[in-house]
């Protein structure tokens, strides 16, 4: 996280990604976010976007719950989208697509 408090620092927008098992981030994100709001707000940060990935699309629920209710409310940021894809949608060209469309309108 000492590498990352610097470039939070400095961005504009943070894009969250994480597989989910089971309702929520993995691990390692949850980890990061309660880092995240350790800081307070990072001085230029000002919107968000949410990529999710799992074998079902019924999984979501908490993770939906924590990034809107929590890191977007507590961090006052715009929501930027939440987009997601499971099992063989996570290889699709339509959904790699969606994606690079995302990417490329992030401004």
């Amino acid at each position: 996280m000492q590498q990352v408090y610097p470039l939070l620092d400095n961005a504009d927008m943070i894009i969250l990604a994480s597989p989910i098992y089971h309702h929520h981030f993995s691990g390692q994100l949850q980890c990061a976010v309660n880092r995240i709001y350790a800081l307070d707000k990072p001085k230029h940060l000002k919107k968000a976007a949410l990529l999710l990935s799992s074998g079902s699309d019924h999984v979501y629920s908490g993770a939906i719950y924590e990034y809107q209710n929590s890191f977007l409310q507590y961090l006052k940021l715009k929501d930027m989208g939440i987009y997601s894809a499971f099992g063989k949608h996570n290889q699709t060209s339509e959904k790699l697509d969606e994606f690079y469309l995302f990417g490329k309108n992030l401004n």
